[in-house]
């Protein structure tokens, strides 16, 4: 498994509608739940604190307890677990192989193993390319799609629409102006479908 499993984003690919944001917590010296089973969408979030971190491994380190990172790959600890950044989204099928670095010997791991769902903004694969994130006003973008403009839309973590535009795509910036909106998480996606929506937090 590799970076091209799973996309590391500070904000992440879902919709609302139909994809799930599954929570790891640390419970002792083990995750809680150790096995995530999640669909191509999801988004997989660690709660990391104490010693512990989240790091991804292959699955050869993962089943000798070993601790070495695989390249490419999360890295996750309580420093980077507090700003709202420690969590991925499954954007292909497969098994995401995970320790925790200074207890791996002990067992500490866990995995998530990532089904397909079929939803077809995530099939096409073509991402937005959004900053900064966490953002607190303004949020620039680039659609990367070949289409003239592609509407855009805000959808809040209850599914609901709060914000429309047209952005401007491929290599031309564009701009969105998010300060009206609350603190939160909150999901960009293309309102017909065209694009792998991401998600980012408003500060």
């Amino acid at each position: 498994m590799n970076k091209h499993l799973l996309t590391l984003l500070l904000v992440g690919a879902t919709t609302c509608c139909f994809a799930t944001n599954h929570l790891i917590n640390i419970s002792g010296f083990s995750f809680s739940p150790a096995t995530v089973n999640a669909a191509v969408g999801d988004t997989v979030t660690w709660n990391v604190t104490s010693s512990h971190t989240a790091t991804q491994v292959s699955q050869a380190t993962w089943n000798a307890n070993g601790s070495t990172p695989l390249s490419g790959g999360f890295d996750f600890t309580p420093a980077n677990t507090s700003n709202g950044t420690s969590f991925i989204v499954c954007t292909s099928v497969g098994t995401v192989w995970y320790v925790c670095k200074p207890h791996a010997s002990m067992g500490m791991k866990g995995q998530i193993n990532v089904v397909a769902t079929g939803l077809p903004d995530l099939v096409n694969n073509v991402a937005w390319s959004i900053y900064p994130n966490p953002v607190k006003d303004v949020l620039h973008l680039n659609s990367k799609t070949s289409a003239s403009t592609v509407d855009v839309e805000i959808i809040n973590m209850l599914g609901k629409v709060v914000m429309q535009t047209t952005a401007v795509p491929y290599d031309k910036a564009a701009s969105i102006d998010v300060s009206s909106l609350t603190k939160g998480i909150y999901f960009l996606k293309s309102s017909e479908n065209k694009m792998r929506p991401v998600r980012f937090v408003k500060l």
